[in-house]
């Protein structure tokens, strides 16, 4: 019996071996598995922080160039002012002024393209006005010219006509 007894824990004590052995194999996949995940959350923290940073530091820089342009503009819109918009103060102070000024010459030079525009069209105006006119003296000389044909055709007619009846010249 005892032999009986004996084999009958040999086997229950090689299966829970067994059985440790798997679990311990299991235990440590799910480690190895714990580690991973640890590594990738990190990561995936970092990767967080960093995005989160240049998030916050592109947010700054939009605000800046929104500050900026809305500067801009107002000293833009303020040259057709007496003052100039260059001597604005504003808070950006050397940074823009570069800008102002390049903004400045453009719209002077679109300034000077209206103007010249403007002489342009004149000029256009001026010679149809003379073409029109040119266009009415000849339609004036052109009946002046018929009018002075017709009267010739008319006083030879008479001519003609009085000279038959009285028979000849005197």
């Amino acid at each position: 019996m005892k032999n009986d007894f004996e084999l009958r824990l040999q086997r229950k004590i090689s299966m829970a071996t067994r059985g440790m052995t798997t679990l311990e194999k299991e235990k440590k996949e799910l480690e190895n598995t714990c580690a991973w995940l640890r590594s990738t959350v990190e990561d995936v923290n970092r990767k967080h922080s960093y995005t989160f940073n240049d998030l916050n530091h592109s947010e700054a820089k939009m605000e800046r160039v929104l500050n900026i342009l809305k500067t801009t503009s107002l000293i833009c819109n303020s040259m057709g002012d007496d003052h100039k918009g260059i001597d604005k103060i504003t808070e950006f102070g050397d940074n823009i002024k570069h800008h102002v000024k390049e903004v400045e010459a453009i719209m002077k030079a679109f300034e000077a393209m209206k103007k010249t525009l403007k002489d342009k069209e004149k000029e256009v105006e001026a010679i149809t006005k003379a073409f029109k006119d040119k266009a009415k003296g000849k339609k004036f000389w052109t009946m002046v010219s018929c009018a002075t044909t017709v009267l010739v055709v008319v006083s030879l007619v008479c001519f003609f006509r009085g000279y038959r009846l009285n028979g000849g010249f005197c």
